[in-house]
């Protein structure tokens, strides 16, 4: 099982002091940096001080029993299974790879050889992209058929893709941790890298499309939603790794449009603490920041808080991307 779904089953048990030292630690960690999962932890504790209020008792012997078995009951009733996650997840990853496909299958030599600010020609950004997805394929041991010299980028590139797209449907666990592909190294859960892939595969997508001068559709707000939730789970990490970690307490991400919401971003790694700063922005702003599509200045924004704090949470999440 993965942690989002170990902490969903151990929420009600937390609310009541029902879980011991390592389970509490494991649930006010993921809060710290799961929306979703904050607001059903303020929603269960909240619950639990009214139906306490005047009196403190000792958890009854079994309620931690008899809790997680309702949870479970009613979780396996009403959620998808982690293979039916994974699958929707890989299916992301196949719709931006046949957006993309239908797009560099229009250009004709002259369009390959476009300039890119990043990889010289559209062609280097597609090789650049192959190697980000052969570099997946090949932790998981995906076999990758052979390809000839002089085979051109959009064959080889394609070749890759539909190899991870075949291998990644084929039950492959999600919760295998992989290296995440990007300057800062990191080994995360493989539904995590599957949703890098299907993001980077649609940041080329927008940045082939602003080359050929055409504006395309963002993705499914579902889609946009995946990259948030994934950009915020590496920000504290990242915070941690590019200087002083903030002081203890919490981020409040509010996006707007397409894929919006309210996210609970924990500031350093330890955990929990004090709501210290909030950042609006328009959710597909946001994950192009994350794709250093947007350098932080850029990025039309609002925040309260401490101004160098703010700054520094913006630089950590223009570092997300993989370039």
């Amino acid at each position: 099982m993965d942690a989002h779904g170990t902490v969903l089953e151990l929420l009600g048990a937390w609310a009541v002091g029902a879980c011991d030292e390592g389970e509490t630690a494991a649930v006010e960690a993921h809060i710290g940096h799961c929306g979703s999962c904050a607001a059903e932890a303020r929603r269960l504790r909240a619950a639990a001080h009214v139906l306490t209020a005047g009196r403190v008792d000792t958890p009854p012997r079994g309620l931690r029993t008899s809790l997680l078995t309702d949870v479970r009951r009613r979780r396996s009733a009403n959620e998808p299974s982690g293979t039916a996650v994974l699958g929707r997840l890989v299916d992301a990853y196949a719709r931006q790879v046949a957006s993309l496909d239908g797009l560099l299958s229009a250009l004709d030599p002259a369009g390959w050889r476009l300039p890119d600010p990043r990889h010289g020609s559209i062609g280097g950004l597609v090789t650049h992209l192959t190697a980000n997805d052969t570099a997946l394929a090949t932790e998981l041991d995906l076999p990758i058929p052979a390809r000839p010299a002089g085979t051109d980028p959009h064959a080889a590139w394609r070749t890759v893709a539909d190899t991870l797209v075949r291998g990644l449907g084929s039950g492959t666990r999600g919760d295998a941790e992989v290296r995440l592909a990007g300057r800062v190294p990191l080994r995360r859960p493989l539904r995590e890298a599957v949703i890098q892939r299907a993001f980077e595969t649609w940041i080329h997508l927008d940045d082939v499309g602003a080359m050929l001068g055409r504006e395309l559709a963002p993705p499914p707000a579902d889609h946009v939603r995946h990259v948030v939730d994934f950009a915020v789970g590496l920000l504290p990490s990242t915070l941690a790794a590019t200087g002083t970690p903030p002081a203890a307490g919490t981020a409040r991400l509010g996006l707007t449009g397409e894929g919006g919401g309210s996210w609970t971003v924990a500031l350093c790694p330890s955990g929990i603490g004090p709501e210290i700063m909030t950042l609006t922005a328009e959710a597909t702003d946001f994950c192009r920041l994350a794709a250093n599509r947007y350098t932080p200045a850029e990025m039309p924004h609002r925040a309260t808080g401490d101004p160098a704090l703010v700054a520094q949470v913006l630089h950590a999440t223009s570092l997300l991307g993989c370039d």
